[in-house]
């Protein structure tokens, strides 16, 4: 019972009451049982039975918050990857053969800057970047032969994607840097009504990873009247690869 009520498991229409009172009368009714000597096989009986379902309830209880528990491990944080591409026919194969790269340094440049740093700890590179006005400008630019390379935010690839379809393969990475980034949840009341955003992605991979999402659920659920109200098809172009829930105060 300690696990039901610290997990909230059952914890509607107040399941969680009944399930703890069913529990109590049981062990009312056996241990007056047990004092008054009355039906003792019929005692014997519930006993054993009630023993092997609390054996396989706390079983099952430690799998399923075990299983949330690793779903949720990662819930935190975004996984995605950066990296510096160049033109598959290319003869450039190594950053090492690079001395600049483009890239839109006024829209991404915290990430832009972690790629630079480690490509110059790792590859002992120092490069330089021509800023673009944004990665897909970027990639028109690699296009035209105006940049030899540039970078490339995998979580921007969908809006490349939506213009150019082909373009993975008119391009190869010689160079990715995988980054991660805490996804912090704001703390609401117990009482307060709040919103659970649920976005789903058109590819696959980890649940930490993040790309663009085209199916979109905007949830609100009301505490008091226990209703919930559900949004669909909103027009967010991307982010979100995973199922991720951003609860918030509403008004």
């Amino acid at each position: 019972m300690f696990l039901i009520f610290r997990h909230n498991i059952l914890a509607f229409r107040h399941l969680n009451i009944l399930a703890a009172v069913l529990v109590l009368l049981s062990a009312v009714a056996a241990l007056l049982l047990i004092v008054y000597k009355k039906a003792e096989k019929f005692t014997i009986f519930f006993l054993v039975l009630a023993v092997l379902t609390s054996s396989v309830s706390l079983y099952a209880l430690q799998q399923f918050v075990g299983f949330t528990n690793h779903i949720n491990s990662t819930s935190n944080y975004s996984e995605y990857s950066i990296s510096v591409v160049v033109l598959k026919d290319s003869e450039i194969n190594n950053v090492t053969q690079l001395d600049t790269v483009t890239g839109p340094t006024e829209t991404d440049n915290d990430n832009i800057q972690k790629l630079l740093a480690d490509i110059k700890t790792s590859q002992s590179k120092d490069l330089t970047v021509e800023n673009a006005t944004s990665y897909l400008a970027a990639y028109k630019s690699l296009l035209s032969g105006e940049a030899k390379a540039i970078i490339l935010n995998s979580v921007f690839e969908n809006i490349i994607e939506a213009e150019y379809p082909d373009y993975a393969s008119k391009i190869k990475k010689i160079y990715t840097k995988k980054l991660t980034k805490e996804v912090a949840a704001p703390k609401v009341s117990k009482n307060k009504a709040f919103n659970i955003y649920v976005s789903g992605i058109d590819t696959y991979g980890p649940i930490s990873s993040v790309s663009r999402s085209d199916v979109n659920i905007l949830m609100t659920v009301n505490r008091d009247t226990k209703k919930s109200f559900l949004l669909q098809r909103l027009v967010i172009p991307m982010f979100r690869l995973r199922m991720e829930e951003i609860i918030k105060r509403t008004n």
